[in-house]
């Protein structure tokens, strides 16, 4: 898998292999399935998340143990990211990026396709926020891949408002608190 890497540490794009022919197509969402790196922790949980609403926030949370990896399947979505890790050298830093299967509005954030050759995932790591918003009518449906069972005592739930630096980077896609 070829790998994107962003402004925070550990905070990567996953570009996965797709195979497809004339009767459709196929991504690997974690290929070698638990032997895979990004599950090093522990394959503990697969789920799906639907955004239905556009310009509403869904997630909006990091964990302390937990790692995730996020494929947006359907609809365009806006994730916007901070690092909450007191360890991290990129602790406070945001970034933003769209996962879309459809044309997006405007806006600086990179833009990764979801489509016949090109299967993105995030690969969020344990105290990294994560938000993200659907850009469009169409519902945004989000597999997810987490290294541990869902667990409450290991979520802090934060509002994006409540996210410094947040605000900035979602005005540009018409998102405001």
């Amino acid at each position: 898998m070829e790998r994107v890497t962003t402004s925070i540490i550990g905070l990567e794009v996953g570009l996965n292999r797709v195979i497809g022919d004339a009767r459709g197509w196929l991504g690997e969402l974690v290929p070698g399935g638990a032997a895979n790196p990004d599950v090093k922790d522990g394959l503990g949980n697969v789920y799906l998340s639907v955004a239905v609403g556009k310009n509403i926030a869904r997630a909006g949370h990091y964990h302390f143990r937990q790692s995730e990896l996020f494929f947006t399947v359907t609809g365009a979505a806006l994730w916007a990211f901070r690092d909450y890790r007191d360890d991290s050298k990129t602790f406070g830093k945001v970034y933003a990026a769209v996962f879309t299967a459809e044309a997006v509005p405007g806006g600086s954030a990179p833009t990764y396709q979801v489509s016949e050759q090109s299967m993105p995932c995030l690969v969020v790591p344990r105290g990294v926020y994560h938000v993200y918003w659907a850009l469009t009518d169409t519902p945004v449906r989000v597999v997810c891949v987490a290294t541990t069972p869902h667990d409450e005592t290991d979520y802090v739930r934060l509002r994006p408002d409540e996210v410094p630096g947040l605000a900035d980077l979602v005005r540009p896609y018409g998102i405001t608190f």
